[in-house]
């Protein structure tokens, strides 16, 4: 089982938000996290924007959890409201905090490339850093292509 979900918020504009969600965590909790990302609307909660998956299409039920709804271990979740995103998420990296979420909310700039956290932080991983040897994720596709 996967501990985490990635999702991606597809927007009407065609604007995107990712973010990463515990598994465990209910829809609720994810719609009121990307409600928090959006311009105000009189002071609503979030009950405002829909979220849904397609095709075909199919609401998501606020009380079940990312796992029970299929979105695990990623998934693109259509969002239906006419509230829009705020402007500042488009100027820098943000991470969402609360609502148990781990998540980092990027801008996407429609050619399928996002913010890299690394970079976005002054952290490029080709300077200045001293390599200790392959990673976690190296080992297991060397293993994989029958390296040792």
């Amino acid at each position: 089982m996967y501990p985490f979900a990635v999702c991606r918020f597809q927007f009407q504009d065609g604007s995107a938000l990712y973010g990463r969600f515990r598994t465990t965590e209910t829809i609720s909790v994810m719609k009121s996290v990307v409600s928090s990302c959006l311009t105000s609307d009189d002071g609503n909660d979030g009950s405002s924007i829909e979220l849904y998956v397609a095709p075909p299409r199919r609401s998501l039920d606020e009380w079940k959890t990312l796992a029970q709804e299929g979105l695990v271990p990623s998934s693109k979740i259509y969002v239906q409201g006419g509230r829009t995103i705020k402007p500042e998420l488009f100027d820098a990296e943000v991470v969402a905090e609360g609502f148990g979420v781990e998540g980092v909310l990027v801008k996407d700039d429609g050619k399928g490339e996002k913010n890299d956290s690394a970079k976005a932080k002054g952290k490029d991983s080709d300077e200045g850093t001293a390599k200790k040897g392959p990673t976690k994720e190296e080992r297991m596709l060397a293993k994989m292509m029958g390296k040792r």
